[in-house]
Order: C-alpha cells, then structure tokens, then sequence
C-alpha cells in the first residue's frame, strides 16, 4: 500500500460527519427518507392500503360516536383510501375558539386512528398528521391547556 492511504482514508471518514451535518442542515428529508428506508420493513401495497382503511375508519367511527358532523368525506385518486374531516360542532365557524367539549370530542377522533391500527397491527404507523392537528385545536381552546391537562384529553 502506498504510505498516505491511512491517511486519506482518515481524511475521508472525517467528512462523512461533516457531510451529514450539510445535507441535514439543507434538506433534512433526505437525511429522513434514508433512516426510514433502512429501518422500515416492506409491507405491500394492499396491507399499507388496509392500514391506511382501517386508520381513517377509527377516525370515522369515533366522530359519529363523538356527534361531530361529517364537513368532508372524500376518496384519493392516488390510493383509493378513504378520508374524513369533520366540523368542529353543528355551528361550526372557521377561526373560533373551541370549547371543552370540542376539544374532548376532537381529542378522541384524532387518536382513535392510530388506536386502530394497533388493534390491529399492533403498531401504529401513521398518525403524525393527526397529531398536528389535535396541537391546533389545543391552541384554539378558550382557556390555556397545560400539558397535564393534554396528556388526560388524549
């Protein structure tokens, strides 16, 4: 071996941390779509498209349960999947503050998704969306939600 491959490889393995700082700093999804595909085991379309069903049927089921009337129900192009999307009340008005008993109901709609696929699967997979939504109706509430009172809501 010629005398400066240790140390080009030295030089070479330092820039891998380096780089991942570059890439992740720019554009962090391909820093996430490369730990997803190594740590993800491949499940076929028509069990993601089961999941996706059955996590969108929980969040069906607990809004008729809950009384919130239905604003949309609508069927992707792309996947076939259902997906539902609820008022917030009979009176509902775009930008208001929500009451206690919006949020407790909005609260069991956004987690029974995930509730349903680990029925299920055991694990749930989705529901990132939906818990982005159940911070906006926290945040919409008439009175300040601490996080005790967050964690008994959900």
């Amino acid at each position: 071996l010629p005398p400066n491959v240790g140390a080009t490889f030295t030089y070479l393995f330092a820039l891998i941390p380096i780089g991942f700082i570059g890439i992740g700093s720019t554009s962090p999804g391909i820093i996430a779509a490369a730990i997803v595909g190594a740590r993800s085991t491949k499940e076929d379309d028509e069990t993601r498209r089961e999941r996706i069903c059955r996590h969108e049927a929980g969040h069906f089921l607990c809004g008729y349960m809950c009384g919130l009337p239905v604003k949309e129900y609508s069927i992707s192009p792309d996947t076939g999947v259902a997906c539902v999307e609820f008022h917030t009340s009979s009176t509902s008005v775009a930008g208001r503050e929500l009451s206690d008993d919006e949020i407790a109901a909005l609260s069991v709609v956004a987690m029974s998704g995930s509730v349903a696929e680990i029925m299920e699967y055991g694990k749930a997979k989705g529901g990132e969306n939906d818990l982005l939504e159940l911070q906006n109706c926290f945040a919409k509430s008439k009175e300040f939600i601490g996080a005790a009172k967050q964690q008994d809501l959900t």
